[in-house]
């Protein structure tokens, strides 16, 4: 189901109706505003961070550019990491980024009238009340309209608790001997426009928080650095290297820190010699799988 059959499919709605593209998980029926939805993809190649939380299922190339693939099930609040075949994907633009909400499968376009929107009954599961705004009483059962902005925002992935997945690898169809519309690349792509960053490329804020979190345990494991980054300080540790990593990556909302000497200084641990945190880092996106010439490249711009 492509951008172009939403459009086809979807009527004129009056002032009092609301298009939505439905969706289910588990057979519970959901909804988003058609408006939210940029294009459904059958996902492929998601590249895992490892580490991450469990709602970031990794990151995806989608026509050159890097998606983050948000697992809907996981924010919803069912932790099963069971690998699931054959989902589907809603990609949604939010703040000027991609993310791919990934489903069981992919419904139609419903047309709901406005009064027939009801108020989040609280008999629904919590999780479930904080993270929609209204239901649909359907025959086919209850549809549950979904808050995009609550889902996807930063605060309520990152509380859901890490993971490590495996990288996810589409089965291709026996008759697929044609590429898909959807890039086939194991790499995360390179920037689609000069204003890309690698901040973007691999992935924002959820990819350097998955770094980091590597990177706190390597550190802790080295017998010559563990002393200097004890566990009591170690949010403090991880709040610095987010804002440094994502600076030096061209982030806008990075830390003040430009170097890693002074970086270090801040958070307690000066006597840290810099070549090896380096080294610590380097390991961190390696074990993210991420290609080597990505990693270079990641490295000679935090150096």
């Amino acid at each position: 189901m492509s951008e172009r059959r939403i459009v086809a499919e979807t009527r004129l709605a009056t002032l009092a109706e609301e298009q939505l593209v439905t969706m289910s998980i588990d057979g519970q029926f959901f909804g988003v505003p058609i408006l939210s939805v940029q294009d459904i993809v059958e996902p492929r190649n998601i590249t895992p961070v490892p580490l991450a939380p469990s709602a970031l299922a990794g990151v995806m190339n989608l026509r050159g550019r890097v998606v983050n693939v948000i697992d809907l099930r996981h924010c919803l609040g069912n932790i099963d990491f069971t690998p699931r075949d054959q989902q589907m994907g809603v990609t949604i633009e939010y703040r000027g980024d991609l993310y791919t909400l990934l489903v069981d499968e992919i419904g139609d376009v419903l047309a709901v009238a406005q009064q027939s929107i009801e108020k989040v009954p609280s008999t629904l599961d919590e999780t479930l009340r904080r993270l929609c705004v209204g239901v649909v009483r359907r025959d086919e059962g209850l549809l549950i309209i979904l808050d995009v902005e609550r889902i996807l925002d930063q605060e309520n992935i990152l509380a859901t608790p890490p993971t490590t997945r495996r990288r996810q690898i589409a089965v291709e169809k026996a008759d697929a001997d044609e590429p898909s519309e959807t890039d086939q690349s194991t790499e995360p792509a390179k920037p689609a426009s000069n204003d890309k960053t690698l901040f973007d490329e691999i992935g924002g804020e959820l990819s350097v928080h998955g770094a980091v979190h590597l990177l706190s345990d390597r550190l802790r494991e080295d017998p010559d650095l563990a002393p200097l980054f004890p566990e009591d300080h170690i949010e403090a540790f991880k709040s610095g290297f987010v804002g440094f990593l994502s600076g030096r990556l061209g982030s806008d909302g990075g830390g003040a820190a430009r170097d890693l000497g002074a970086l270090l200084a801040t958070i307690g641990a000066a006597g840290a010699p810099a070549d090896m945190v380096m080294h610590h880092i380097r390991s961190a996106f390696e074990v993210m799988e991420m290609p080597p010439e990505l990693v270079n490249s990641l490295m000679a711009e935090i150096d």
